[in-house]
């Protein structure tokens, strides 16, 4: 059966709030309660950051880091420190009056800087897996003719296990290469097949692209 390696990955985009100065906004009642949970996530936020940064390249078990001690921050772990590349945009302000906050913010962005993440393929092959089974049930079926047809149960348990094993992982395959028919015709039927947007856009039919499904057909599409 035909069989392909896949490789995955998970795109997240964050826009983080800035921070609320009561001060500045003269927030009342419910706004001053939201602004005061957008302050504690950013707190939490910046207090991993900090100690990602302290840590660097150390790996040791005393390095903990509190991701979760909020949502925010246990949402974004494998973005910061985990398999990942990571691109942060801090966004400052030129007026006077915000000159604390533009301080505060570049402070917090070359802290960012020293944070170090290891980007690897995640590569699936279950085709390697199939066959190393294939090969394994082989040998054991070779060693049971070899005795006369006679097994041992841990044998024959092994290869019990493993065919079964096999069964199970072809299944699978054949039921991602079945959603991944109906996706292609689903796409394809709104006219966002592959081939139709690498020949609009012109580029390359492997470069990742973001799409839009929307209901309203205006904005199906488009970012």
């Amino acid at each position: 059966k035909e069989t392909k390696d896949t490789v995955r990955a998970c795109v997240n985009l964050v826009d983080l709030a800035g921070s609320e100065r009561q001060a500045k906004t003269n927030a009342a009642g419910t706004r001053l309660k939201e602004g005061a949970m957008i302050n504690k996530s950013l707190s939490n936020l910046a207090a991993v950051i900090n100690k990602l940064a302290a840590v660097g390249n150390r790996s040791s078990s005393n390095d903990f880091v509190p991701f979760r001690n909020s949502k925010l921050t246990h949402l974004l772990q494998e973005s910061l420190s985990g398999n990942s590349k990571t691109v942060m945009v801090a966004a400052i302000s030129p007026a006077e009056s915000n000159l604390d906050e533009t301080l505060s913010t570049l402070r917090f962005a070359q802290t960012c800087k020293r944070i170090t993440t290891r980007a690897a393929r995640n590569h699936d092959s279950t085709k390697s897996i199939v066959e190393s089974l294939k090969a394994e049930i082989e040998q054991l079926r070779a060693a049971a003719e070899a005795s006369g047809g006679k097994q041992d149960p841990g044998t024959a348990r092994r290869l019990e296990e493993n065919e079964a094993l096999r069964r199970k992982l072809e299944e699978e395959q054949q039921t991602l290469r079945d959603w991944e028919e109906k996706r292609s015709q689903a796409l394809e039927d709104m006219g966002l097949s592959v081939q139709e947007i690498t020949s609009a856009l012109g580029i390359d039919p492997n470069t990742p692209q973001l799409i839009n499904i929307s209901d309203d057909p205006s904005l199906s599409g488009n970012l």
